[in-house]
């Protein structure tokens, strides 16, 4: 109302001043323009304010039921049943929240795999309606509420807890090297209530090795345990941990992992004369990527070790490892199996033993590289100095070092894209930083874990696509990483007695695409270059979870019921163009300029 009588006032005020002790041909005749330019302004002030132009009226309540599966926790629909009364009772037919917004009847159980409400705020902000949401208050996005309308609230129901314990998440590599053995990490979740001493079983493919004891755990207590195992042979190996049953929810006592178990490296790391620098640099290596890596010391003529048991290994061995790698990295005697460009077919960093002295002081170069910040944003007056000498000059420099910190600097890191790619380091006494700790501490793995992940990048994937993780959650859509040049790649699956055919589309450039989502189990697919295992684990929404959200209005954004306003009636704008141009024609008559 304010606005309008604002509007009023403004129309009223220029139209007297424009007429009132004008000279016309009779005040009648000053009457019809000034009504006109009265009415015109009115029109547009109230446009230029957005003034209501009708009574409220409020949208129909969205009465939204969040059916995720966290609301039927260890067979008790308790929690699910009263939802289902308080939504009863507000008198619309709800819609069912979880991985999006359906109209589906209303299922006897809660079996939704997530808890999602950004597709129903979208819907209420797009319908201007107000949110009723019934929820057990374990929502995913539960920032996504306060965009909802203004007047809408939230019910929260919950089952009574009980003692449970679950899988969270379980870290394995991606990769691994036949017959080798990775530390596999298991992290657990205590529920509301804590959870009783139980045992943990570790599984390759169905050959487990002794249950490991795990301790009570406190309400919402979080616990991570390693865990070796041998992997075995060669192919797709499922890893399962699983937990003694007993508790309140038996369906999440268990989880997999899918990994790939090599016969041969992924990438190796090999030292004619080992020192303090490469057990630095291997460790950012195996850090970057993963347990597909091997290394061999070379401790004295013709006798060479495996890192980090020290078994002895045959030379013949590692000249074959080292003809068929696709990443080598290769400290000390860089010509020891022949020059790098005939005797290594992959990706290789030549790090060449190094004789040189002096204080040399590191730091990026000026013209950058394809590997981006390699020292972690370490500032380089943190850096201890090293021992350098000039790197051959390829295509692109990395870092430089300035003897006492002056002068323009030497190449010390530099490479080549062109396959095979290659990188050079001319440096010692990088084994200072390490010790140092601090930002010198970092700056050495992110060196050698940046180049060893680039150098990774060109390495040829024989499948024509792989997964992007090596384990999945129910409702998941499966995302897969382009392995070679095709942009279409057929995939042949098997499921639980099932199988089909689905098609991923690349693009042209791109590197990723997304898959169909399967049902929790173990997947078996055929593209064209091998095998690939998926697994996929039963819902998240299964795991102990706080409540998000409370019971109580939610939402600030614009009022729902707000009345429609000047702007919605475009035929306004219209009036104030015939209103200016009735005036006018009207000041003519009565002769007014």
């Amino acid at each position: 109302m304010i606005s309008w009588l604002v509007a009023i006032g403004a129309g009223v005020a220029l139209a007297a001043l424009g007429y009132v002790g004008r000279s016309a041909r009779g005040a009648m005749s000053r009457l019809g323009p000034a009504a006109l330019r009265a009415l015109a302004t009115t029109v547009l002030v109230a446009l230029w304010l957005d003034a209501p132009v009708g009574r409220a009226r409020p949208g129909r309540l969205l009465v939204a039921l969040d059916a995720s599966a966290s609301l039927s926790r260890g067979g008790d629909t308790t929690a699910w049943r009263r939802a289902r009364v308080i939504a009863d009772s507000l008198g619309e037919r709800p819609v069912l929240v979880g991985t999006s917004v359906g109209t589906s009847p209303i299922p006897e159980r809660p079996t939704l795999p997530s808890s999602r409400v950004t597709p129903l705020v979208d819907q209420a902000l797009a319908e201007g309606r107000t949110v009723a949401l019934i929820t057990d208050g374990e929502i995913e996005d539960a920032d996504a509420l306060r965009r909802l309308p203004a007047g809408s609230r939230v019910s929260v129901v919950r089952s009574a807890d009980g003692p449970d314990i679950g899988i969270a998440r379980l870290d394995a590599p991606a990769t691994a090297i036949a017959s080798d053995t990775v530390v596999l990490r298991v992290h657990l979740v205590a529920g509301g209530v804590g959870a009783s001493a139980t045992q943990l079983a570790v599984a390759v493919d169905g050959a487990s090795g002794d249950a490991i004891a795990v301790a009570a755990m406190a309400p919402w207590e979080e616990r991570t345990l390693e865990v070796p195992r041998a992997v075995g042979r060669a192919g797709g190996r499922v890893i399962r941990a699983s937990l003694a049953a007993g508790d309140r929810e038996p369906r999440n006592d268990t989880l997999a992992v899918a990994i790939d178990v090599l016969d041969r490296p992924a990438a190796l790391v090999l030292s004619t004369a080992p020192d303090a620098d490469i057990r630095w640099i291997e460790s950012g290596v195996r850090s970057a990527l993963g347990a597909g890596v091997q290394t061999w010391w070379r401790v004295s003529p013709g006798e060479w070790r495996r890192a980090p048991s020290l078994d002895p290994v045959a030379e013949t061995e590692v000249r074959r490892a080292v003809a068929e790698a696709s990443v080598v990295v290769l400290h000390g005697d860089t010509a020891f199996f022949g020059p790098p460009s005939t005797a290594l077919r992959g990706s290789r960093w030549l790090i060449p033993s190094s004789d040189a002295d002096g204080e040399w002081y590191v730091a990026p170069s000026a013209d950058g590289s394809p590997m981006g910040d390699l020292l972690s944003g370490a500032a380089p007056d943190s850096l201890p100095p090293l021992s350098a000498s000039a790197a051959p000059a390829l295509e692109w420099t990395a870092l430089v070092a300035r003897r006492d910190k002056r002068g323009d600097g030497v190449p010390i890191l530099t490479g080549r894209t062109t396959a095979p790619r290659t990188v050079v380091l001319t440096a010692a006494g990088l084994s200072r930083w390490g010790l140092r700790g601090g930002e010198a501490a970092s700056a050495l793995p992110a060196l050698a874990g940046g180049v060893a992940a680039w150098l990774a990048e060109s390495a040829p994937e024989r499948r024509a696509a792989v997964p992007t993780q090596t384990s999945w959650r129910e409702g998941e859509p499966i995302t897969w990483r382009r392995g070679g040049r095709d942009s279409v790649v057929v995939l042949r699956w098997s499921a639980a007695g099932q199988t089909g055919v689905d098609t991923l589309r690349f693009g042209a450039t791109g590197t990723t695409a997304v898959g169909r989502v399967f049902a929790p189990g173990r997947v078996d697919v055929d593209v064209a270059g091998g095998r690939v295992t998926l697994v996929v684990n039963p819902s998240g929404e299964l795991l102990p979870r706080r409540a998000a959200v409370a019971a109580g209005p939610v939402g600030d954004g614009a009022a729902a019921a707000a009345a429609p306003s000047a702007r919605d009636w475009l035929w306004l704008y219209a009036v104030v163009i015939l209103a200016l141009s009735a005036e006018w024609v009207l000041r003519r008559r009565a002769g007014l300029r």
